[in-house]
């Protein structure tokens, strides 16, 4: 996983904690007996919960956070690189496209419709 963040120079604010969740509403990966378990929480509450077997599946949630996290963190003026105005949905895009081809087009798949507008080439 640290291999994949590092070809997208992805800071490690952005990573999810690994084997135990917070209550900061900060994303966490479990690893279940081979059950990944993605999840967020908020004191008490939780916000999010994802489930599955598949390393790949677990992998994809991992960096369209992680990718999704830093453009809009280089969006808001953070003082990331490549801070070019509102186009973090191509960038977001662009950033999984590094990763593997599968993710950028799984991005672009699950949000066609709200991408309406966007060119993702």
């Amino acid at each position: 996983m640290l291999q994949l963040a590092t070809i997208i120079e992805a800071p490690l604010w952005s990573l999810p904690t690994f084997g135990y969740p917070t209550n900061r509403s900060y994303p966490y990966v479990l690893d279940e007996d081979g059950l990944f378990v993605w999840g967020v929480r908020s004191g008490d509450f939780e916000l999010e919960r994802r489930e599955t077997r598949e390393a790949e599946e677990i992998l994809y949630w991992i960096f369209e956070h992680i990718t999704r996290s830093v453009v809009t963190a280089s969006e808001a003026g953070a003082g990331l690189p490549n801070t070019t105005g509102d186009d973090w949905p191509q960038k977001q895009h662009a950033m999984l496209g590094r990763l593997t081809p599968r993710w950028a087009a799984r991005f672009a798949e699950e949000h066609d419709g709200w991408l309406d507008g966007v060119d993702l080439d």
